[in-house]
C-alpha cells in the first residue's frame, strides 16, 4: 500500500490592535495551557509544531503570530486539489487578552515552497504564488476558502454562489480510494449572493495583504506603506501630501491646523487602515446645499472636495469636522468595488452604502453574519480617531493613546456618523443622546445654542 501525504488548511480571524511584548513566548505559554488535542483534533496529526521558525508580522490588524506545521507521514486531506500542501497556526489576540487561533492550509504549485518564509504571511503574499489558503478557527465548525493567482486575490461577482470545499482527513490508497479519519470543515469561497450549500463560514480577514491588492513595492515595504523615489511612504502620509486646495481664508487655515497635529490627517487615516492612495481636491463652493460634499472625477481615485462658503456663523471646530468627514468619506468610497459604482453612479453621496463598504473592509461579510455586524466596532474606531484630532485641534493638547477623547469632541464624531445605519440603532430619535450630539454638531455648525448645547469653537470667517 502507497500512502501519500496531503494535507492543508488555513485560520484567520477579527484582529487588534494591541501588541504583545514578546509574542513569541505568549502565544506558545497561552496555547500549551488551553490547546488540547480534544479542542484542536488536528494535534493528534501533527508531527511538529515549529516554534523555531515563527513568523510574527504587524500591521493595522494587530500582530500576527503564525506557527508552522508538520503532519505526521501519511495523512492526507481529501481536498483533492492538485497542489502541494503545508500548514500553519496562527494566533490573533482579542479584547480580553486571549488568542484566537486559526489552522491554515496553503495550497500551491510549488513543491519547493518554504512554509517558513517569513515574507509570505497575513500581511503579505508573494507575486508569483498562486494557489489557495483555507482559513478555519479553532472553535469554529467551517471556514473560508481563498484563491489567489500571482499573487493577488481572485475575488468573484458579488452574485456569484459560494464555491463549497469540504475537507476530511484521512489515507489515500493506490487505487485512489480514500478512507477518511475525521471531517475537519467546509470552506466557502465566492460572493455574497448565497444559493444552495453556502457554509457558515468565518469572517475573511484578509490574508495576505487584505486580499492581495498589494503590489510588489508594498510587499517589499509593509501594509499601509508603498515605494516613492525608491524610499518606503506611508500611503496615509501621501494622501495628506496630495491634498490640493483652493479654500477660502477661514478653511484653508483649518486645513492647515489639521495637517500639523499629532492626531493629523496623516494619523486618522493609518487608524483607519488606508492602503490605497487618493487624490483630493479640495474647494470653496457657495452652491452646495450641505456644509461639505464629495464629487468622483476623472481617474482612480481622484477626487473634488467642496467646502461650503455659506455656513458663515459655523466655528472653526465644526469646519474641522467637516473637512476630516469628508476626507474619510473619499477614503471609504475608494474602498467600494467597481460594479457597485457601475450599478450606483450616486454611491459617493450614499453614505449607508460607504461606511458599509468600511466596514466591509476590515471584516469581510460572511453569509453567517448580519451585513452590520461589525458597524458598532467600527464605529466606535472612527468615533475615537475623529474626535481624539478634534480634541488636538481644539486645545493644542494630544489625547494620550490610552484614554479616551472628551465626549464634546466625540458627539462631533458621531455628528458625523448621522447617516449611517448604527447611528439610529444607537442613539433613538428623540433620546437624551441623540439630543445631545444633535445639539453639539447644529451648534457648532450655527455659532449658536442648540439644545442645550453652547458653542466651544471659535468663529470662522
Amino acid at each position: 500500500m502507497l500512502i501519500t501525504g496531503l494535507f492543508f488548511i488555513f485560520f484567520n480571524a477579527c484582529n487588534t490592535e494591541e501588541i504583545l511584548s514578546d509574542p513569541t513566548a505568549e502565544a506558545k505559554s497561552w496555547f500549551i495551557k488551553n490547546v488540547t488535542t480534544e479542542n484542536f483534533e488536528v494535534l493528534k496529526y501533527t508531527q511538529k509544531i515549529d516554534w523555531e521558525n515563527i513568523i510574527i508580522t504587524s500591521g493595522r490588524q494587530g500582530e500576527i503570530v503564525e506557527v508552522p506545521l508538520l503532519l505526521k507521514d501519511y495523512i492526507a486531506s481529501s481536498s483533492k486539489e492538485e497542489y502541494y500542501e503545508f500548514y500553519r497556526m496562527m494566533f490573533i489576540r482579542d479584547n480580553q487578552g486571549n488568542f484566537k487561533v486559526y489552522y491554515l492550509q496553503i495550497n500551491t504549485q510549488e513543491e519547493d515552497f518554504n512554509n517558513a518564509e517569513p515574507n509570505f504571511n497575513f500581511y503579505a503574499i508573494d507575486q508569483s504564488f498562486t494557489g489557495s489558503v483555507f482559513i478555519k478557527e479553532l472553535k469554529v465548525k467551517n471556514g473560508t476558502h481563498l484563491k489567489f493567482k500571482k499573487g493577488d486575490r481572485i475575488k468573484p461577482s458579488i452574485n456569484a454562489r459560494y464555491d463549497v470545499v469540504c475537507v476530511e482527513y484521512g489515507w489515500w490508497y493506490d487505487d485512489g480510494s480514500f478512507e477518511p479519519i475525521f471531517g475537519l470543515g467546509c470552506f466557502g469561497g465566492g460572493g455574497s449572493g448565497g444559493g444552495e450549500g453556502t457554509p457558515p463560514n468565518n469572517p475573511d480577514p484578509g490574508y495576505g495583504g487584505s486580499g492581495g491588492n498589494n503590489n510588489s513595492s508594498s510587499r517589499d515595504c509593509g501594509p499601509g506603506y508603498i515605494k516613492k523615489f525608491g524610499k518606503c511612504v506611508s500611503v496615509a502620509q501621501l494622501i495628506e501630501e496630495r491634498i490640493k486646495d483652493s479654500l477660502d481664508p477661514c478653511p484653508k487655515g483649518v486645513l492647515e491646523k489639521l495637517k500639523n497635529g499629532s492626531a493629523d490627517i496623516t494619523q486618522i487615516l493609518k487608524d483607519l487602515g488606508a492602503s490605497e492612495t487618493i487624490t483630493i481636491n479640495m474647494k470653496s463652493d457657495s452652491k452646495i446645499p450641505n456644509p461639505a460634499r464629495s464629487v468622483k472625477i476623472e481617474g482612480t481615485n481622484n477626487y473634488n472636495l467642496f467646502i461650503s462658503s455659506n455656513y458663515t456663523t459655523a466655528t472653526d471646530l465644526f469646519r474641522a469636522s467637516c473637512i476630516l468627514h469628508e476626507i474619510t468619506h473619499c477614503y471609504f468610497f475608494s474602498l467600494v468595488d467597481e460594479q457597485t459604482i457601475t450599478n450606483n453612479p450616486n454611491v459617493l453621496n450614499d453614505f449607508p452604502t460607504l461606511y458599509q463598504a468600511y466596514c466591509d473592509e476590515n471584516y469581510p461579510p460572511t453569509n453567517s453574519q448580519s451585513a452590520n455586524a461589525h458597524h458598532d466596532e467600527m464605529a466606535q474606531k472612527y468615533v475615537k480617531t475623529i474626535g481624539s484630532a478634534l480634541q488636538e485641534f481644539q486645545t493644542g493638547v494630544a489625547v494620550p493613546a490610552n484614554q479616551e477623547p472628551l465626549q464634546v469632541y466625540t458627539d462631533l464624531a458621531w455628528g458625523g456618523l448621522q447617516e449611517a445605519p448604527i447611528f439610529a440603532e444607537k442613539f433613538p430619535v428623540g433620546s437624551p443622546d441623540f439630543l445631545r450630539i444633535k445639539g453639539r454638531y447644529d451648534a457648532e455648525g450655527s455659532g449658536r445654542t442648540v439644545n442645550g448645547q453652547t458653542i466651544i469653537g471659535k468663529p470662522c470667517n
